[in-house]
């Protein structure tokens, strides 16, 4: 009965990308939070396995075993806290596809699970709500008291190190956080790849320039799906005037970025990385690296409120989007973009991201083409008439991408409805 039990715990220790732990060697702590029943047991395993492999795919597939754990045993505990990392570690790191939600609902999801788990918190718990804090929240205080409690539930558990270094981070305290980190590699040996991109990100926060890109290409050669260890790499050899391993890096990263059907690494997408406080480091290096700005095409605005125009791009009505719209059209709600959706929308929540992401990542070529032809025009509209500019610098950045025949459709959702026009509510 003890080898049983051992083995338990050996086996029962959860992580992530960013929460990811060995085994506790707790029995107690792992006592709270285990299960009865042999077939939630089998799912969590099941999930586990796809879980440690640290892709959007795995990372899919680990959210419906441990959801199939959690329906065959409710108050299954550790299945509530790994279903909380994958939800909150895919939805930081927009990896929505695999769920077919959005964001927000994936960060909703997290954070109801999140409170069942809290009924029998473990280490990864508090880790979990360590992170939450430092990356959306944005308080280092908080995120550094939820890693204190981590430890103190069982300071063998990797977890509460990992959660300690990231908010050392946060608090810009790069080399308090590689002793940390340093701990939740040795208590876990077989550590993935996300170890290494957090050690190397204090790495590269102190300047250590060449033992970040070691630390760095370490992380990448062992999951060439981690597109964030990817950026610091190029920014590393940015920094170290390695321009020819700096440009190799970025055709990786961009290759990847295409397979997800996002767009080309810009300085642009680093301004909205508020959870990195290396942010100002890591967009000099990179613009080093030769990275491409993204922000030319902003100039193509001008105006503000009615009196916006666009550079490339029609500003219309609605009685001149009916007609188009009766023509067949596409119509591109930018809220939604990258869903397919070629009408004007009512029920269809964000998908790809907050509004304000319309950047380089969610609204590129790649997701336009799938919609709309380089000639055969769209509308581009924001269903919030209060966000006028976001969908003009939308339909502006259309026209960038070579685009031809884009208008921008200034009335808002409840503007169309209100004219009787037809609302197209479905997926």
């Amino acid at each position: 009965m003890l080898r049983v039990r051992i083995c338990l715990i050996i086996f029962l220790g959860v992580g992530s990308t960013s929460f990811s732990a060995a085994a506790s060697q707790n029995q107690n702590s792992s006592d709270q939070a285990e299960t009865s029943n042999p077939e939630a047991h089998d799912a969590f395993q099941k999930g586990w396995d796809h879980y440690r492999r640290e892709t959007p795919a795995d990372f899919g597939k680990a959210a419906s075993y441990f959801e199939q754990a959690i329906q065959l045993d409710p108050d299954y505990a550790r299945a509530h806290t790994a279903i909380t990392a994958v939800y909150w570690n895919s939805a930081w790191r927009s990896w929505a596809e695999p769920f077919e939600m959005s964001t927000i609902e994936m960060l909703v999801q997290s954070r109801e699970y999140l409170k069942l788990a809290l009924q029998s918190p473990s280490a990864l718990t508090h880790q979990i709500a360590s992170e939450m804090a430092a990356y959306s929240q944005r308080r280092p205080v908080k995120a550094l008291a939820e890693a204190e409690t981590a430890i103190s539930l069982d300071a063998n558990d990797p977890a509460g190190h990992l959660a300690m270094a990231n908010a050392l981070l946060k608090a810009k305290k790069p080399a308090e956080a590689i002793t940390s980190m340093q701990q939740a590699m040795r208590l876990d040996p077989q550590y993935p790849s996300s170890y290494l991109t957090r050690l190397g990100r204090a790495q590269f926060a102190l300047g250590q320039y060449a033992e970040a890109a070691t630390t760095l290409k370490s992380s990448t050669d062992l999951n060439p799906k981690d597109d964030r260890a990817f950026v610091y790499l190029i920014a590393v050899y940015g920094h170290l005037g390695r321009n020819a391993d700096a440009t190799s890096t970025a055709d990786s990263v961009n290759k990847l970025r295409s397979s997800l059907r996002w767009g080309d690494l810009t300085i642009e997408e680093i301004n909205r990385w508020r959870w990195a406080s290396e942010r100002k480091r890591l967009k000099e290096g990179l613009t080093l690296a030769g990275v491409k700005s993204g922000f030319d095409w902003y100039s193509r605005v001008t105006g503000s409120g009615n009196d916006i125009e666009i550079d490339g791009a029609s500003v219309i009505g609605i009685e001149q989007a009916k007609k188009l719209h009766d023509a067949g059209v596409p119509f591109i709600d930018f809220s939604t973009i990258g869903t397919g959706q070629k009408s004007i929308l009512s029920t269809h929540k964000l998908r790809w991201g907050r509004e304000k992401d319309m950047g380089p990542r969610e609204f590129n070529l790649i997701r336009l083409k799938e919609v709309a032809t380089k000639a055969g025009g769209m509308v581009v509209y924001h269903p919030n008439g209060s966000n006028k500019r976001w969908g003009a610098l939308a339909a502006a950045y259309a026209a960038e991408l070579g685009f031809e025949n884009v208008y921008y459709l200034e009335a808002s959702l409840d503007d169309w409805k209100k004219a009787g026009y037809p609302v197209d509510s479905g997926k």
